[in-house]
């Protein structure tokens, strides 16, 4: 019987724990013997990847583009994200950021 990818990274994560799974295909994605392509996605920005279907398609876009393996369609992407993301909007967007994570004041 067939078991898919999915299924079996699901028995795996509740066998060994999701951590452990997720720091096992990290170590496999820098690891010079993988020539897997893995995206390596943070919790929270998984959590935020789930919730979110634009952003989702956006990153799923974004990836399919980078991993396609035309160099030109990459340079090609590459220049649109620094044209649609200059450096002053990114700052812009980190601070926010850290204004939102930053712990209210008790004083």
């Amino acid at each position: 019987m067939f078991i898919s990818p999915e299924e079996s990274l699901k028995n795996l994560m509740a066998h060994y724990g999701e951590q452990a799974i997720t720091e096992a295909f990290n170590n496999i994605q820098t690891s010079k013997e993988s020539s897997t392509d893995i995206i390596d996605v943070t919790a929270l920005t998984r959590r935020v990847y789930d919730k979110d279907p634009e952003l989702k398609r956006m990153i799923d876009t974004l990836y399919m583009l980078f991993s396609a393996g035309d160099e030109e369609l990459k340079a090609w992407a590459s220049y649109q994200f620094k044209r649609a993301f200059p450096p002053d909007v990114v700052e812009d967007a980190q601070k926010k950021q850290q204004e939102i994570n930053r712990p209210a004041s008790t004083s």
